[in-house]
């Protein structure tokens, strides 16, 4: 799932943390663009206890391989997820309900 590909870009807060995702056997060749996506994450000072985790995408796919409307509703599943999700910790139930 994710490869041991897991890299902490800082130490301080907000606290970012690189993870590429990559497909699963069952999703190579279907929907998943071609090239890993990576996913920023930044924890706020607050989280998870009052704030929700930051998220971007990073990824060398072109609009075709990943056109941006799927990026866009990537990114907004992992916020309804992480919002819906305050005061525990929710960044896998994020990265769950986007692969899923």
């Amino acid at each position: 799932f994710f490869d041991g590909e897991i890299e902490i870009k800082s130490s301080s807060f907000p606290r970012n943390y690189l993870m590429k995702l990559l497909p699963t056997e069952e999703e190579e060749g279907s929907n998943w663009p071609p090239r890993p996506l990576t996913l920023q994450i930044s924890y706020p000072f607050n989280y998870p206890l009052e704030a929700k985790p930051d998220f971007r995408l990073i990824h060398d796919n072109n609009v075709y391989e990943f056109p941006s409307k799927r990026a866009e509703n990537t990114l907004k599943i992992l916020r309804e997820t992480a919002e819906a999700e305050i005061g525990m910790p929710s960044v896998l139930s994020c990265i769950y309900a986007v692969k899923g």
